[in-house]
């Protein structure tokens, strides 16, 4: 699919109001290179509707809005209903039922967005159901998987580019509902389930657009540079989404990797990711075309 103009990117977030600070930096991070872009808030009876307006009066000069979307309490009561997850874990989940769009981002809270997304937003992906990266950690080449071994491949489901019209088309909630009630205790929650839902029907994308931390932390804490190699190495010029998954976060311990990546875009007022778009915007509009 080619880059439609003035198309709308829809992207959707998940958080609790005690994560308001870093959910409103992926939204700078996301707008300092980005126009025409729908926010898509899924959340259970937290936020503040003034909270919306604010940030709304700035998303309006970039031509782009964040919605509320506060979370049915039938359809959460259907999907979780005998087992035994966390509510969170279905919001991403119930997606196709709650926005009305033929694909959407989901991207975790955790993340910082350093380049422009068009390119992987509108890629094809025809018969799958998601494009995701593969966990970095669990598919490291060096590491013996020991969850879920017999899957084909393994995701990080904190960026998911879901194809929500073939979503609905195929049922496809109603599948995860059933792997739910036949995997209720997986070690790592709704992402186990995902890969299980999804195996065979994902395809996967360069490590640029879900660099997940937590990889570097873990390796470096146990003293195992040799695995810092090649499967790791990201150039900036690829390096798309920044994911702080795991531990530490960036907002609670200045030496978490990229931490100064996270504050850069934490310290933006709004005025100056408008202005910062302006200047990248007038950047990319002198650039020779190929």
């Amino acid at each position: 699919m080619s880059q439609p103009t003035n198309q709308i990117m829809h992207i959707a977030l998940t958080a609790d109001a005690r994560y308001i600070e870093p959910l409103e930096t992926v939204l700078k991070s996301v707008m300092c290179c980005h126009r025409h872009v729908h926010f898509h808030l899924i959340y259970h009876n937290q936020y503040d509707e003034q909270w919306f307006a604010q940030i709304n009066r700035s998303l309006k000069l970039l031509n782009s809005h964040i919605h509320s979307v506060l979370i049915n309490n039938e359809l959460f009561a259907q999907l979780r209903s005998g087992v035994g997850l966390p509510e969170s874990s279905f919001y991403r989940m119930a997606i196709p039922q709650l926005i009305e769009a033929d694909r959407v981002l989901y991207l975790d809270f955790d993340v910082v967005v350093r380049l422009p997304l068009n390119t992987f937003y509108w890629q094809d992906f025809p018969g799958c159901l998601t494009v995701a990266v593969p966990d970095m950690f669990l598919m490291h080449p060096d590491i013996e998987r020991a969850i879920l071994p017999h899957l084909s491949n393994y995701f990080n489901s904190g960026v998911l580019l879901m194809n929500v019209a073939l979503w609905r088309e195929t049922q496809f909630t109603q599948h995860l509902t059933q792997v739910m009630a036949a995997h209720p205790h997986c070690k790592n929650g709704d992402q186990d389930i995902l890969n299980i839902a999804l195996d065979g029907k994902w395809q996967p994308e360069k490590i640029g657009y879900n660099y997940q931390t937590h990889v570097l932390a873990r390796f470096v804490e146990q003293h195992a540079y040799h695995y810092l190699g090649e499967s790791t190495y990201c150039p900036n010029e690829q390096l798309a989404i920044v994911h702080f998954s795991g531990q530490p976060k960036p907002w609670n311990d200045p030496t978490a990797f990229y931490a100064p990546l996270y504050q850069q875009y934490h310290q933006m007022t709004w005025e100056t990711v408008i202005s910062t778009n302006a200047q990248f915007f007038q950047a990319a509009s002198n650039m020779p075309e190929n």
